[in-house]
């Protein structure tokens, strides 16, 4: 059993500011009574967003959008190429769900509407890549086999702060024919240690994640949670755990055979993720509405308590699992609470890339 950690003063400090802006909000609710009574008038109430932070990607346009991303969201794309061709190369288009005039997949329909997209090395926040776009409101990432190994990833300029236990949310769907050369992952990392292309040691990537992260992927259907802190992955890995069944992982299709979101692309499902000091609880929301949740326990606690929000797509080489269409993730309603800290603007630049 884990000692008691001690509050940080910081921490502590937090909660003070929280009581004495409770003092002023009782002062204020005073005076609104009496402003009431005065004058006869009922005044508006304005219930509070348990959120900190809340996206939406409200639009349907009748094509797909970029213009209706977010601008309070970063975005970039990485491929794995030669240093000489990062800037120049072209790169061969892949399929994305939704067709030019934003109809969705439909999987009772005779052909699956979607189109051809481009991807570029060079894209960021100011100027997202083809693989980003808005359509139904809500937000789509897509990747393809466009080189030997292709990672997106887009995240708010604004921090989760979970010191004081955390909670995150987001809708994606979970449907089947992604493989396990083609999945989502969201990464939790100290704004100073972000890494956009971070991959698992099996992947072909060069770049490994940071010395702090919490790593939560959906690889194969299976829920995978990592903690790891002190030294850059392969090593200072704490937690390593990965959903197992009653004779192999626990892939999703397994646990609920029945779900109709494995079939059906529209369908996304919430994601809630639950941080407290010393433990992780992942619910997947199933399709009467209930939550299916696994627990891990951090030993020694969570190694940090604030960070960015990275929400991923990784390709490697999808078409050798006979994946040449499925390549879309389908996000909705990226939400977490805690205090509103952290929210920062970026400014493009001609010259710098990431990579």
């Amino acid at each position: 059993m884990n000692p008691p950690r001690s509050v940080p003063a910081a921490r502590t400090s937090r909660r003070a500011s929280f009581a004495r802006g409770a003092g002023r909000c009782a002062w204020v609710e005073r005076y609104l009574k009496v402003a009431r009574a005065a004058t006869g008038l009922a005044m508006p109430s304005v219930a509070a967003s348990p959120w900190a932070l809340e996206e939406t990607f409200d639009g349907d346009p009748p094509a797909p959008s970029q213009a209706l991303l977010p601008r309070s969201f970063d975005d970039v794309v990485s491929h794995r190429t030669h240093p000489m061709e990062q800037l120049t190369k072209a790169y061969r288009p892949f399929l994305a769900d939704h067709d030019e005039t934003c109809h969705g997949p439909d999987p009772h329909g005779d052909a699956l509407p979607q189109r051809e997209v481009r991807t570029v090395q060079t894209s960021n926040g100011a100027f997202p890549d083809g693989s980003f776009f808005i359509c139904k409101d809500h937000v789509m990432s897509s990747l393809g086999e466009v080189e030997w190994y292709s990672l997106a990833s887009f995240w708010p300029r604004q921090e989760f702060d979970f010191g004081d236990g955390g909670t995150l949310e987001f809708d994606v769907n979970i449907s089947l024919g992604h493989t396990s050369r083609h999945w989502w992952e969201v990464m939790i990392v100290p704004r100073d240690q972000l890494k956009v292309a971070a991959g698992p040691v099996d992947s072909a990537i060069d770049e490994t994640y940071p010395r702090d992260r919490i790593v939560f992927d959906f690889r194969g259907l299976v829920r995978r949670i990592n903690v790891g802190t002190g030294e850059i992955a392969p090593d200072g890995w704490i937690v390593d755990d990965r959903h197992f069944g009653t004779y192999d992982w626990a892939r999703w299709n397994g646990l609920h055979p029945d779900d109709p979101a494995l079939t059906d692309r529209r369908i996304r499902r919430t994601m809630r993720i639950r941080l407290e000091a010393d433990h992780i609880v992942w619910g997947i929301e199933t399709a009467d509405g209930s939550f299916d949740e696994r627990r891990v326990d951090v030993p020694g606690g969570l190694p940090f308590d604030r960070g960015l929000v990275v929400f991923k797509t990784h390709a490697y080489t999808p078409e050798k699992d006979g994946n040449y269409d499925t390549y879309t993730f389908h996000w909705d309603d990226i939400r977490f609470d805690g205090p509103v800290v952290g929210r920062y603007d970026a400014h493009a630049a001609d010259d710098v890339v990431y990579l």
